[in-house]
């Protein structure tokens, strides 16, 4: 084996190389669930782990004052998709592209239609079905305030096209 130096490789290549160091995936080893961990200046309550993924909810509002949007209860053409698009670039800048994985959001209506299927996404709502599994330890964490699950009440196959289900400030779904 040959050493060369970076401009011996970039001459041999006949163009310029820029070297960059891949960072290491994060090992979650010691992260428990239930608790906070910091990415990008946002706490995240940890809600479940595996060996290599690990899914949060912010302990705060990234966007307060945010409203669903008043044309349509379907997530998947949502305002604050949109908006969790721009909040998981941040997290990328952060982290690394791989640093993030994919969530798969079921848009099943509280009232059993699965006219909106799913979407897959880096940042996202939570479902009520998520929110029903991880309900206790979010519970530790008392919000004080109301916020927007991706579950829409109902869809325009029975006159619903603008209900959204959400959390109260007690925990409670309405």
């Amino acid at each position: 084996m040959r050493e060369m130096t970076l401009k011996e490789i970039q001459k041999a290549l006949g163009y310029e190389v820029k070297i960059v160091t891949e960072r290491p995936r994060k090992k979650f080893d010691d992260i428990k669930v239930g608790e906070i961990i910091t990415v990008a200046d946002t706490d995240l309550i940890v809600l479940d782990k595996t060996d290599d993924e690990v899914l949060c909810l912010t302990k705060d509002f990234v966007y307060t004052y945010t409203q669903f949007d008043s044309s349509t209860n379907n997530y998947a053409n949502s305002s604050i998709r949109k908006l969790n698009k721009a909040f998981a670039q941040k997290l990328i800048d952060e982290v690394g592209k791989r640093g993030l994985c994919d969530i798969e959001l079921d848009l099943l209506s509280l009232d059993g239609f699965d006219e909106y299927g799913t979407v897959t996404d880096k940042v996202g709502l939570l479902t009520i079905d998520m929110y029903r599994k991880y309900n206790s330890i979010i519970e530790k964490y008392h919000v004080n305030n109301w916020w927007w699950l991706a579950t829409p009440w109902s869809t325009p196959h029975r006159g619903y096209a603008l209900h959204v289900c959400s959390v109260r400030c007690g925990g409670s779904v309405s």
